[in-house]
C-alpha cells in the first residue's frame, strides 16, 4: 500500500474528485487494498457498481 495515495483517495473521494471506478483501479495497481477500498467508498470491492447487461 502506498500511504500517500490512500490518504489522497480517502480525502478526495467524498468530494467527488475520484469515482468508485477510480478507486477500483487504485486497488488493481496496488495503491491500497480491498479493505481500504471499503473504508474509502463504504462498499465491498467485490460488489459490482453497475449490473452487467445481457
Amino acid at each position: 500500500m502506498i500511504e500517500a495515495m490512500y490518504t489522497m483517495f480517502k480525502e478526495y473521494y467524498p468530494l467527488g474528485l475520484f469515482s468508485i471506478d477510480d478507486c477500483r483501479l487504485a486497488v488493481q495497481i496496488h495503491y491500497f487494498g480491498k479493505e481500504q477500498f471499503k473504508e474509502i467508498t463504504g462498499q465491498d470491492y467485490d460488489t459490482p457498481t453497475v449490473s452487467p447487461t445481457a
